[in-house]
């Protein structure tokens, strides 16, 4: 049975403009910024780099420096030129930007590959301009630190020669924007001396000049420096959603200074011009418009002039020029330009959503926190970060930590394509089919060779033919890896292969033993790698989870073969409950317990660590009895008193009047009272003068004694019941108070 491999991981990328690590680095004039946090934060390092105006920099998804440059040299993360340089390739850039271009240098990193990045540069005015030039860095090379590929550097994507000025070259404008197929890229320039703007995709097979997309629209850019007709400078910026384009022309002359155009990402053509003239007031004889970006929404249009100072905002959801240029208000001003005629340089949208604006030959940036709040609602703050040197010394007004630009923006990796599998599963025997993806153009590759790791086939263990296939006649894992060459661009991708045997037999699981109310896990052991299991339950899963007793059935199904089985659970009787009475014992006495019946043949413990059947103890207090069975422990808790003792407080003596009566009660008690004439009696009444009796009855004792009984003769005025203390007497003989 033949199986295809797709590659879809090796060649799978997608390029997002924001949101991960890719755009943490920015390395810009002679600083650095690091994204990453909740604000950027200023770092000094060791380069050396000078960008007067354009820079581009780059880091992997984890946020973690690659390399930058400045259009015309490029830095590892270590802050060390590429050991390319010196390169006799060219004879005054190497990269072939200039330090002086507005838009020096794009990276793009190639689609499908995590391992070359593609450096794009333009010449700055006054140099007669150059063709479009690209450089390929290899991040392999150098230890891991990249470097130049010898054969891929200082290559052209329009017709002409590097050394000569013509109808091909170009100025100081470079952008990019994603492919409407969510892969590929749009590299996007300006010709000179032309209206011509000139679009080549990035694909997996390279950069394919063989389809550049030329559209001739808009202004026509032209003339030489500081000749009446130049009007070159100035930024070619792109809206983060890639269907628009914003050019801004700078210099003595032209038709408009600030161009709109419509972009289709699926075709690479530029359309429908909307044409403005200067936004500021003419300077020395010269129109300025210098930096532009949009809005994250792409509503909004922020423009700057290194001659002006006001930071200006349009609407361009407005479908005409007029009413374009009505919607003008200012963002935001600067007090931090030494110069009255100075203003602001680059402007660039930040990982974090935020514009961040350049302050022409200062060590700060301005930042837009709301961009996409129309006026004064974006909430520009002036001068909000100060940037801090690196090891290039610092002119104050002719060369500062910020000077005009900020690095070009950054094209992050976003796979296309669920990744393969951890292995890949094979039938011994049976071929394997590894194919190239399909959206990858074989007429691009200068050879495809396919290592699959089995060293026993001999000389079936390799192929050069892009489809093919290869049968693993042992099982066991095996690697295979592809290599893809691009014209002295080569990627590899390691290819993880289990092979399995033709027939599998499985072990059916031991028997589960389940309490009530638990639940068990039922799982297969030694399943072959990718096999399938099927549950009487219905469920496809390799182990699942059951409460009731049964005989569960599965089908175990590895693509070379298949097997049945049964689990088996069974159901176990929970610990009988049973109860232990509480007791109470006399002094001296002891009480004794008895493991129940009902629970004598499991496992048991006394509170006391005993294991005996017979519990004795003489002291009051809480005890236990642990039972542990099958399907857990119970305890019971049983209290031992101390029982009562006979007690009793009553008088040894009452009095009796005559012809009276008395009751005899006593004061308090323990135990069961009673007298000897009513043994059953508590309480009794006594109406003659004697001896009483009793006895006090309790659970650890008995109690007799007796009571006497005294007639008295007693005053008849007062009642016997009652004891009176006089308050005065008279002894005389008469009956009253004697």
């Amino acid at each position: 049975m033949n199986r295809p491999l797709v590659l879809a991981s090796l060649f799978a990328w997608a390029l997002c403009a924001h949101g991960q690590g890719e755009d943490d680095n920015w390395f810009f004039g002679t600083s650095k910024l690091l994204f990453g946090g909740v604000d950027p934060e200023s770092v000094s390092t060791t380069s050396t780099m000078n960008a007067q105006e354009g820079s581009a920099s780059i880091s992997d998804a984890t946020g973690q420096l690659l390399f930058y440059t400045n259009g015309n040299e490029a830095w590892n993360r270590n802050h060390e030129l590429f050991p390319t340089w010196p390169s006799s390739s060219f004879p005054l850039y190497t990269l072939g930007g200039g330090a002086s271009s507005a838009q020096a240098a794009l990276i793009v990193p190639k689609p499908a590959s995590d391992r070359f990045f593609y450096v794009f540069t333009t010449a700055e005015s006054g140099f007669g301009y150059g063709p479009a030039r690209y450089s390929v860095v290899d991040m392999t090379l150098d230890g891991g630190l990249g470097d130049i590929l010898p054969c891929a550097s200082a290559r052209l994507w329009a017709r002409g020669n590097i050394l000569t000025t013509g109808d091909t070259t170009f100025h100081e404008k470079l952008t990019a924007v994603r492919h409407a197929n969510g892969r590929d890229v749009w590299v996007i320039a300006h010709r000179w001396e032309a209206d011509e703007f000139w679009a080549v995709p990035v694909t997996p097979c390279g950069v394919d000049t063989a389809n550049t997309v030329v559209s001739a629209v808009g202004t026509f850019v032209g003339g030489f420096f500081n000749f009446p007709t130049c009007n070159d400078r100035g930024m070619l910026v792109a809206s983060p959603q890639g269907n628009r384009l914003v050019m801004c022309n700078e210099g003595p002359a032209g038709t408009a200074s600030l161009d709109l155009y419509d972009f289709d990402p699926a075709t690479g053509i530029v359309t429908n011009p909307i044409l403005l003239p200067s936004p500021y007031p003419s300077y020395q004889g010269q129109t300025w418009c210098y930096g532009a970006a949009f809005s994250p929404n792409g509503q909004l249009l922020y423009v700057s002039s290194w001659y002006h100072a006001p930071l200006l905002q349009f609407d361009v959801t407005q479908p005409t020029a007029a009413l374009v240029q009505a919607s003008q208000v200012t963002a935001g001003t600067t007090t931090f330009q030494t110069e009255p005629d100075r203003g602001f340089g680059h402007l660039r949208l930040g990982p974090d959503g935020r514009l961040y604006v350049s302050i022409w030959n200062t060590d700060r940036l301005a930042i837009v926190p709301d961009p996409d709040i129309p006026g004064p609602g974006c909430g520009f703050l002036d001068g909000a970060i100060q940037c801090l040197p690196s090891a290039v010394p610092v002119i104050p007004g002719l060369q500062t930590t910020t000077q005009k630009g900020l690095p070009a923006p950054v094209f992050p990796s976003k796979t296309l394509f669920q990744p393969l599998a951890d292995t890949l599963v094979a039938c011994a025997g049976d071929p394997l089919d590894f194919a190239l993806p399909p959206d990858l153009d074989s007429a691009c590759l200068g050879f495809v060779a396919w290592f699959f790791g089995d060293t026993l086939s001999g000389p079936l263990n390799t192929s050069t033919v892009a489809d093919t296939s290869h049968a693993y006649e042992v099982p066991g894992i095996y690697m295979a890896r592809v290599v893809v060459d691009q014209d002295c661009e080569q990627d590899t991708l390691d290819v993880p292969v289990r092979v399995l045997q033709d027939t599998i037999t499985i072990t059916s699981p031991p028997p589960v033993e389940l309490c009530g109310g638990d639940t068990a896990v039922l799982f297969i052991p030694d399943l072959p790698p990718g096999a399938i299991v099927t549950w009487s339950t219905g469920e496809v899963a390799d182990s699942i989870l059951v409460t009731a007793a049964g005989s569960y059935l599965f089908s175990v199904s590895s693509g070379c073969g298949n097997d049945t089985g049964v689990a088996q659970v069974t159901a176990l009787d929970p610990t009988p409950a049973f109860g232990l009475l509480d007791t109470a014992i006399c002094a001296g006495g002891s009480a004794q317990f008895l493991v129940p019946a009902q629970v004598d043949t499991l496992p048991f413990t006394w509170s006391d660590g005993s294991t005996t059947p017979l519990f004795t103890t003489s002291e009051a207090g809480t005890y236990y009895l642990d039972v542990t069975g099958a399907c857990g422990a119970f305890r019971d808790t049983f209290r031992v008193a101390w029982s009562e003792v006979p007690f009793v407080r009553i008088p040894d003596l009452f009095t009796l009047c005559l012809n009276g009566s008395v009751l005899l009660l006593p004061d308090s008690l323990v135990g069961t009272f009673a007298w000897s004439e009513a043994t059953d009696a508590d309480v009794i009444t006594a109406d003659r003068p004697g001896w009483y009796a009793y006895t006090v009855t309790a659970p650890c004792g008995l109690l007799t004694d007796s009571v006497r009984v005294e007639q008295v003769v007693c005053d008849s005025a007062l009642a016997c019941s009652t004891f009176y203390i006089p308050n005065a007497f008279s002894p005389d003989g008469d009956g009253i108070n004697d």
